[in-house]
C-alpha cells in the first residue's frame, strides 16, 4: 500500500481513539500530564483523551482534525489545527500549570495565525509524504479562513519534524525553555515556528 491509496478527510467524533493515539505521539508527555489533572476518580488517561476529543468545542476536538486513512478505514496520520484569536486573550501565566506556561506564551506571539497543534503519523507510515500533504491542507484551511500565517510549536529535539517544517517554509520566531520540573519529554526548549502565506 502506498500513500496514494490513502484518503484524507475531516475527522468525526468516532475518530476519538485514533486522535488520542496521534496526540500522544506528538505531545512529548504533555497530554498525559494534563489529562492526569483532568481525570475523574477512577478514569484512565485514554478515557480522558477520548472524552476531550469527542467534544464539539475546544482546541482538542474532532472538529479541528483532519485524518488520513487506509482503504480499510484505519487512521494512520492526522492534523489538529485551528485559528488563534486576532488579539491574544489576557492570561495570567502564573495561574497555569508550569509546563503549559511557555506554550501559552509562545502562542501569544502569533495572534491571528492558523495554529497547527498536532501533526503526527503512525511510525510504520512515516517518510511517505503524509505529513506534507496534511500541512498543505492546513495551508488551504488557513487561506479559507482568511489567515495570513501558519504557526506551530515543536520540541527542540524533534529534528526530523523541524527539518520538515523548515522545508515547508517555516521559520523560527522564538524559543522558550521547557519547565525543568515538568513531565515533558526530551528537548531543552519549545520552538515556535511560523510561515507567512502568499
Amino acid at each position: 500500500m502506498t500513500k496514494e491509496t490513502c484518503t484524507f478527510r475531516t475527522a468525526s467524533a468516532e475518530d476519538a481513539e485514533a486522535l488520542v493515539d496521534l496526540i500522544l505521539m506528538a505531545g512529548d508527555g504533555l497530554p498525559e500530564y494534563l489529562w492526569q489533572l483532568m481525570a475523574e476518580p477512577g478514569e484512565d488517561l485514554r478515557s480522558v483523551g477520548r472524552r476531550r476529543a469527542r467534544r464539539d468545542e475546544g482546541g482538542f476536538s474532532w472538529r479541528n482534525a483532519l485524518v488520513a486513512e487506509t482503504p480499510e478505514k484505519h487512521v494512520i496520520a492526522g492534523l489538529l489545527g485551528y485559528p488563534l484569536p486576532d488579539v491574544p486573550e489576557p492570561v495570567e501565566l502564573d495561574s497555569l500549570p508550569a509546563p503549559v506556561r511557555p506554550l501559552v506564551a509562545l502562542e501569544q506571539r502569533v495572534p491571528g495565525s492558523w495554529y497547527i497543534n498536532v501533526v503526527a503519523t503512525r511510525p510504520e507510515w512515516r517518510r511517505q509524504g503524509l505529513a506534507q500533504r496534511l500541512m498543505k491542507e492546513a495551508e488551504r484551511q488557513a487561506h479559507a479562513t482568511g489567515r495570513q500565517a501558519l504557526s506551530l510549536i515543536v520540541s527542540s529535539d524533534r529534528h526530523a519534524a523541524r527539518a520538515l517544517y523548515e522545508a515547508q517554509g517555516f521559520s523560527i520566531v522564538a524559543t522558550l525553555p521547557k519547565h525543568a520540573d515538568g513531565p515533558v519529554l526530551g528537548g531543552a526548549d519549545w520552538v515556535l515556528y511560523a510561515k507567512l502565506l502568499p
